[in-house]
C-alpha cells in the first residue's frame, strides 16, 4: 500500500512539473512576441492546478483586440493621406464641367460607373453607354536576361472609353447596337450588331466580326456614326470627362471605406 501510495504521489508531480513546463513555455512564447502583458512574464516556479500559484486565463493573455485596434487606425490613416491626396492632386477645371457637345445631354449617376449620352436624330433615338478604360500596364515580352527592350512613350496603351451606342426607331425592338472605344479621338469601332425581338431560346445570328468586313463597308459604318456626331469632338470630351468621373467615383469610395471602418 505505501508503495502504491508513493506511486501515485510521484506520477501526481510528474504531471504537475509537465504543466508547469507547458505554461513556461506557452507564456515565454507569447513573452519574446510580444502578446504578453509585460508586466506578466513567465513564472516557471507557479504550480498549475494548486489553489495559490496557477495562472488564470485572464492573467496569462494576449492582445489581439488591440493590435486589430491599431492596425484599423493605421488603414484609416492612409485613407485620410490617399482622399487628401486626390483632393490637391484631381481638382476638376471649370472647362471640365462645361456640357458635352450639343445636340447630346448627359445623365450621370454618383455611384455608378457608367454615364449616358443621349440625342434624337430624325426619327432615330440614340444612347450611348461611356464606360472608363484605365491606362494598363503593358506587359513586355521577356527578351533574355541580356537584352532589354525599350518601349516609347507613345506606344503605351493610353486610357480610353468603351462606347456602346444604341440606336432605335420608336421603340426598343428592334435597334442597331454599335460598340467602339475612344481614346480622344474618333471612335473605333468593334462589332455591329442588330437586335430583333426573337424568342429567348433562339441564337440569333447578330452578324459577322467587324474586321472581316470590307473595308468600304467599315467605312460606311464609320461615316454613319460621325454623320450623328459620333466622333472626335465628343469623343475627346468623353476622354476628359470619364477620367474625373473615375476619380471622383474613387474618392468616394476611400470615403465609404473610410467611415465603414471607423465605425
Amino acid at each position: 500500500m505505501a508503495t502504491a501510495g508513493l506511486l501515485l504521489l510521484l506520477r501526481s508531480r510528474a504531471q504537475v512539473g509537465a504543466c508547469n513546463a507547458l505554461r513556461f513555455l506557452c507564456c515565454r512564447h507569447l513573452h519574446l512576441q510580444g502578446l504578453l502583458d509585460p508586466a506578466l512574464k513567465p513564472l516557471p516556479s507557479l504550480r498549475c492546478g494548486s489553489e495559490t500559484g496557477s495562472l488564470s486565463p485572464l492573467q496569462c493573455r494576449s492582445r489581439p483586440f488591440a493590435s486589430s485596434a491599431v492596425g484599423d487606425d493605421e488603414l484609416i490613416s492612409t485613407l485620410s493621406d490617399e482622399i487628401e491626396h486626390e483632393k490637391e492632386n484631381c481638382r476638376v477645371a471649370e472647362e471640365e464641367k462645361k456640357p458635352p457637345p450639343k445636340p447630346f445631354s448627359i445623365k450621370d449617376k454618383v455611384g455608378v460607373e457608367e454615364v449616358y449620352l443621349h440625342r434624337s436624330y430624325g426619327q432615330e433615338d440614340i444612347s450611348i453607354a461611356c464606360l472608363f478604360q484605365p491606362k494598363e500596364e503593358e506587359q513586355a515580352e521577356d527578351a533574355g536576361e541580356d537584352q532589354e527592350e525599350e518601349v516609347d512613350d507613345e506606344e503605351q496603351p493610353a486610357p480610353s472609353v468603351q462606347m456602346t451606342v444604341k440606336v432605335s426607331k420608336g421603340g426598343d425592338d428592334p435597334y442597331l447596337e454599335i460598340v467602339c472605344h475612344t481614346s480622344g479621338e474618333d471612335p473605333v469601332i468593334e462589332s455591329v450588331t442588330f437586335k430583333a425581338n426573337v424568342d429567348v431560346a433562339d441564337l440569333p445570328y447578330e452578324g459577322p466580326t467587324f474586321s472581316d468586313l470590307d473595308d468600304k463597308v467599315r467605312d460606311g459604318f464609320q461615316k454613319y456614326l460621325i454623320s450623328r456626331r459620333i466622333d472626335g469632338n465628343l469623343g475627346s470630351y468623353l476622354l476628359n470627362y470619364m477620367f474625373h468621373k473615375e476619380q471622383r467615383e474613387y474618392s468616394r469610395w476611400l470615403q465609404n471605406i473610410k467611415a465603414f471602418i471607423a465605425k
